[in-house]
């Protein structure tokens, strides 16, 4: 009876053997037989994967913008930007033009009576090129 147990247990692990390779085998078969098929089946699963990611992100984000609207969210936000904006020192942003360059013509009225009559002339010549 011990004999017939291990020759069951061996034939078993025998058969498992060749189911194994026939089940690799197959797989072989399936991809190498027609790739155009293969590769059909493929392309369809990455569209209908990438379809679901995005059904995904969209119910996701959704969610968070329900949430946050009922949070009254806009409020807080609109509320720190307003403090930030305050605190913000513009002048050094953006900086302002010195006041003696909004008087452009007393500039030139300046410069006239410094200057004589024929480098003026010069300086017109050369701007007009």
């Amino acid at each position: 009876m011990a004999d017939e147990n291990g020759e069951l247990t061996q034939e078993l692990k025998e058969m498992n053997k060749h189911l194994k390779e026939l089940r690799n085998s197959g797989k072989h078969m399936l991809y190498s037989a027609n790739p155009f098929k293969f590769g059909v089946y493929n392309f369809i699963a990455g569209i209908f994967h990438a379809l679901g990611t995005l059904f995904g992100y969209v119910v996701i984000f959704g969610v968070i913008a329900y949430l946050a609207s009922q949070a009254n969210l806009n409020n807080m936000v609109s509320k720190w930007v307003e403090n930030t904006l305050q605190q913000v020192n513009w002048n050094k942003v953006v900086p302002m033009p010195d006041s003696s360059l909004q008087n452009l013509d007393e500039l030139q009225q300046q410069l006239n009576q410094n200057l004589d009559p024929e480098t003026i002339e010069q300086l017109q010549r050369q701007m007009g090129q």
